[in-house]
Formats: structure tokens, sequence, C-alpha cells
């Protein structure tokens, strides 16, 4: 979907409390000799609103006023991934700061 699609159904909406868009994505996280590829989620900011639920641990998605991308790890990356809330973690070749974890229930 475009993202000007979803801008003009948001507008247009008046159906529903929100809508939100979603696209799987396979992710690579690499840190010198190991690297490790695991399937992910691009969603839109407003996503866990409309879902109706929140994240596990940390935070949802907001503006940022520094314009840094964000994360959230489903769960069982953020079992086993090294580092912690506040880290910046990157994600194919692009760096993101990570807020938060999903609970099992998301993945």
């Amino acid at each position: 979907m475009l993202p000007a699609h979803l801008i003009d159904w948001q507008d247009q909406n008046a159906s529903f409390d929100g809508l939100a868009a979603f696209t799987p994505v396979l992710l690579t996280r690499g840190d010198g000799d190991t690297t490790e590829r695991f399937a992910g989620v691009e969603v839109t900011p407003n996503f866990f609103d409309v879902m109706g639920g929140l994240p596990h641990l940390g935070r949802g998605f907001s503006d940022d006023p520094t314009g840094a991308e964000t994360v959230i790890l489903f769960y069982e990356y953020w079992e086993r991934a090294s580092g912690a809330l506040g880290d910046t973690l990157t994600l194919n070749d692009r760096n993101y700061y990570w807020v938060s974890s999903c609970g099992k229930a998301w993945s």
C-alpha cells in the first residue's frame, strides 16, 4: 500500500477508531564477525493504538523530536538479543533506537 493511500483513508475514515498498516520485512543484524537474519514487520506509528495493545516492556512508538528511527523487538528476539532498552541496534545497515519489546501474544 502506498503511504499516500493510507493517509487518504485515514482522513476519510468515519467508521473506525483508526487505521494502521504493516509490511513484513527481512532484517539483518551484523556486528563484525556474526550476521543474523530474521523476520520483522514495519508498522505505522499508531499500530499499537489501533490494534488495542501495548508493548510488554518499554514504550510504544511516538514522534521522536530527534528524528531517530525506533524499533520494538518481538519477544523471541528480545529474549536472546544482547543489549538493553535505549541501545542503538543496526538493522539492514540502519541505526534504530530500541524503545520496547513485545509480549509473547504479539509474536
